[in-house]
Order: structure tokens, then C-alpha cells, then sequence
């Protein structure tokens, strides 16, 4: 595509004026330089044509993207020419950005290591358009402009806010047991594996109650059992998508807290190793996720938080349907939602026979503190340039 600048369009404009005054007055000099400046804007065009050919743009995004943070990615900008290209201009654009990174020149057979840096100010589906990239080399009057990478959609995840680990965890055993035991783990420590599984030496404040006199006897020494208190325990979190203004993500400032309140604590839960970890999402089509803790189910979670809308109503069934394969008999049960008194607590209850737990992020101040308000999309802009040639 033909790239005509302001500079250009004044040119032709000169152009048409002088090339007008020449032919009244027949002054074949004026009509000369008319002629001259019409091969001046073709022969830019030409350089400018080629200058372009054969460079190719991919982007690099990282693994995550969080709503209101600095995301940072690549963008490999590659010349396959067997000369360098001069005065290019690349354009990175989508929803809430828009990029211009210019490069001076870039050698035959080489790449460029394009670094932006950009704030996201919500979460959700995020289009970028195709990498584009234009030259006025070397007059500026006239260029062109060729697409040089294609289109992309990245999920965007939900802004995480602060959960008290600790605080959280005892809440959640003394409102989902009413006992406050906190159940322990044994665990083999680095002691020989063949005598001494799970015992450690007597350390100042252990519990005499602790110790393995067989083994303390054998080895003349005050052995005791090791335990480590550990979540040790499955949880599912069933989020209400219920919000007081339906529509697309962002649409409601409760809404969002809930989200990202679940977000939270998925991403608690999901720093335990061995539990197992449910996430309901509620709606007209739910959605049931299940999967050991790990990084990757924490992954997929957060890209189903990502895009959840917030509906008027809608029925239960559906979710008891989805999510009855997936529940564990000594699983707490934890609704989250904009919600205090949503319906899903005494649906859950009724049909799983277990007590259900209602959190919103007004009532979790206890252990929870709310992400901050976005920074502002245009607030970070940053472009490092790094070549590599190759």
C-alpha cells in the first residue's frame, strides 16, 4: 500500500501548482522542473518498495498477561533480503495500544529484538491488529506500507489481589470444620530411608509425645516424628457470575473484586503440590475445571477467570450436573461471588449434603486485600532495541 505523507501530499501539491503556472505562461523551464520533481517522488517510492521486501515481524508474548501490570514482550522483526533495510518504521497496534518503533537500519540477514512494554487496564479477550511496517526512505515524500506479521488474540488475566495465606487457611478450617484442627502431613525427611522414615532429632520445643522410642533407643539418641503442617486438603471453588450490571468483563466494580478474589485464591491453592483443586464457574453454560495444583491448572484457571461475563440469572441444575463427577467428600465447598446471599450456598448444600461457604471481597477484608486501581494504558510505554545478526 501506498504510504503518502504530509510532505508528499505539499509536494504534489507544488507539483500541480508549478506544473499549472508553467503551461499558462509557456515557460518550458517551470514545466522541466515539474518533470523533475514528479521522478523524485517516483524514484522514493521505488527505494522505499524495496527497503521493505522481505522482512517478516512475529511477537513473542510471555506465558502470563496480567490485567493492570507491565506486560513486556518481543517483537522479532527479521530481513531476509540480501541487503539492509533503512528507515523502517514498525507498527504494533491493538485494542488500548499503539506502537511506532523505528528502526535506523537493519543489516542484510539479520533481526531485531523489539521490546514493548505495556499496561493493560482490564482483563479479558485482547485483539491485536496485523504487524505492519512502512518506509519513507530516504526524501519522506512518498513510501510504502506492507503487513509484515499477522493478527493476534491474547487473554488477558484477572489483576490478583493480596490473600494472607495463613489467615485464610484458618478461617476456612474453623468456618468449613467448626473444629479448628489443623490437620498434619508426615513427611520423610533426609535421614536414612530404610530405619528412620518421617523422624528427625529432638529439637528444643518438640512435644514429648513426639518421640519414637524404639528408634531412639536403637540409636541412643531422642528421635521424633517429623510433621509438617500442610493445607493438605481439596477445595472447590464455585464462582457465581451473577453481577448488578450484566455484560462484557469489566462491566461491574463487584463483579471484578470477585473475580479477582477467586483469582487469589486459586493461586494460593495452586502453591500446595498435592491437593486437588475445582473451579466451577456458574452461568447459562457452566464450566468445570479440575486438577492437581500445579502451575499448569493454575494456568488454566486464570484463563477461564480471564473471560467470564457477569449474567442476570440463571439456573442451577446445569452447574450441580457439571460439577457432581468432580467434588470430594472431604472437600470445603467455597462460593465466591458479588453476591453475600447468593442462591448457589443452599442449592450446593441441599444437593451435596455438606455445609457451603459464601466469600465476597467485602467479607474477606479479614485475610484479602483488593488489587489496586489500573494505571492508566498510555501510563508505561518503553521500547528497547537489541539487533542480533544472524
Amino acid at each position: 500500500m501506498i504510504k503518502l505523507p504530509r510532505e508528499g501530499q505539499f509536494w504534489l501539491l507544488a507539483i500541480v501548482i508549478l506544473f499549472a503556472a508553467g503551461w499558462m505562461k509557456g515557460i518550458n523551464l517551470i514545466l522541466l522542473l515539474t518533470h523533475l520533481m514528479v521522478c523524485l517522488i517516483a524514484l522514493n517510492w521505488i527505494i522505499a518498495f524495496r527497503q521493505v521486501r522481505g522482512l517478516r515481524a512475529e511477537r513473542r508474548a510471555p506465558a502470563l498477561l496480567f490485567a493492570g501490570e507491565e506486560c513486556t514482550w518481543d517483537v522479532l522483526l527479521t530481513n531476509n533480503r540480501e541487503r539492509a533495510s533503512h528507515g523502517i518504521v514498525l507498527n504494533d497496534s491493538g485494542m488500548a495500544h499503539d506502537q511506532q518503533i523505528f528502526v535506523a537500519r537493519l543489516e542484510e540477514k539479520s533481526e531485531v529484538h523489539l521490546g514493548v512494554r505495556q499496561v493493560f487496564p482490564n482483563r479479558g479477550r485482547y485483539s491485536l491488529r496485523a504487524i505492519s511496517v512502512e518506509c519513507l526512505y530516504p526524501f519522506g515524500l512518498t513510501g510504502r506500507e506492507r503487513v509484515v506479521g499477522g493478527a493476534e488474540e491474547w487473554v488477558i488475566l484477572p489483576q490478583l489481589g493480596r490473600l494472607n495465606a495463613g489467615r485464610f487457611r484458618r478461617w476456612l478450617a474453623t468456618t468449613a470444620r467448626g473444629d479448628g484442627r489443623i490437620h498434619r502431613l508426615a513427611r520423610p525427611s533426609m535421614i536414612r530411608q530404610d530405619d528412620l522414615h518421617g523422624l528427625r532429632p529432638f529439637r528444643l520445643g518438640d512435644s514429648p509425645r513426639w518421640i519414637h522410642w524404639r528408634t531412639s533407643a536403637r540409636r541412643n539418641q531422642r528421635m521424633v516424628r517429623e510433621f509438617e503442617e500442610a493445607a493438605g486438603q481439596n477445595l472447590v471453588i464455585v464462582f457465581d457470575t451473577w453481577s448488578p450490571k450484566p455484560g462484557p468483563p469489566a462491566s461491574s466494580a463487584d463483579f471484578e473484586d470477585a473475580v479477582s478474589l477467586a483469582a487469589a485464591v486459586c493461586n494460593e491453592w495452586c502453591s500446595q503440590r498435592q491437593d486437588q483443586l475445582v473451579l466451577a464457574v456458574a452461568g447459562a453454560t457452566p464450566t468445570v475445571l479440575s486438577g492437581y495444583t500445579c502451575r499448569a491448572t493454575l494456568v488454566q484457571m486464570l484463563r477461564r477467570l480471564a473471560i467470564t461475563s457477569g449474567e442476570a440469572d440463571y439456573l442451577i441444575q446445569p452447574l450441580l450436573s457439571a460439577a457432581s463427577k468432580h467434588r470430594h467428600s472431604d472437600s470445603p465447598v467455597l462460593v465466591i461471588g458479588a453476591r453475600k446471599k447468593s442462591p448457589l450456598v443452599s442449592g450446593l448444600a441441599l444437593a451435596w449434603h455438606r455445609p457451603v461457604l459464601c466469600l465476597t471481597a467485602d467479607s474477606a477484608r479479614e485475610f484479602y486485600e483488593p488489587p489496586r486501581a489500573t494505571i492508566p494504558p498510555t501510563a508505561v510505554r518503553e521500547t528497547t532495541v537489541r539487533a542480533k545478526r544472524g
